[in-house]
């Protein structure tokens, strides 16, 4: 029984040694949101996690927290995002230029569907390309010649059955198939 009880005490002081603890951060950095979505990723490639929240607050909104490399979050102002609710996003390298680009989907403030394309120039300044107008945004692994890449897969439009591949070429894309 002694050693039952040993074992079991053992156990518990084990996982509670393991165990992290985490503290709250107050006040919290980010604005409150509803209707939102987010994504970490490395926008200024200095090697830690920012993050994107797309949502609305007080109006539809797409914010930037830079993370200063010791997870401390700013708001970054030197970006001008179109704002989105109900929004997807995704981050990926989409012009082949190493700086991972982001692409949003939602909602505007007329309800109306939107997708807006942001090329960045690795020092996390984006710009707008809204050469796309899809409803949805996925990203997914393709395989045409044995060698599997990552492309947008864009859209299976709500009032349709549209899917649309984009495939990089040279700076943005084409459009590769439609079904």
């Amino acid at each position: 029984m002694k050693v039952v009880i040993l074992l079991v005490l053992m156990a518990i002081s084990s996982k509670v040694m393991k165990a992290q603890y985490f503290t709250e951060v107050t006040p919290s950095p980010f604005k409150d949101m509803f209707d939102a979505n987010s994504v970490f990723t490395d926008v200024d490639n200095d090697g830690d996690l920012d993050l994107f929240i797309v949502g609305f607050a007080s109006g539809e909104s797409v914010i930037l927290y830079k993370n200063d490399g010791n997870g401390n979050y700013t708001e970054d102002t030197g970006n001008s995002f179109e704002g989105v609710r109900l929004a997807d996003v995704a981050v990926a390298d989409v012009n082949g230029n190493g700086h991972l680009d982001l692409l949003i989907s939602g909602r505007d403030s007329t309800n109306n569907p939107t997708t807006n394309l942001y090329i960045n120039d690795g020092s996390g300044q984006y710009t707008l390309d809204n050469t796309v107008n899809f409803d949805d945004v996925e990203y997914g692994t393709v395989d045409y010649d044995g060698q599997a890449k990552v492309y947008p897969i864009i859209s299976i439009d709500n009032s349709e059955t549209n899917a649309f591949l984009i495939k990089r070429i040279n700076t943005i894309g084409q459009e590769v198939t439609a079904s």
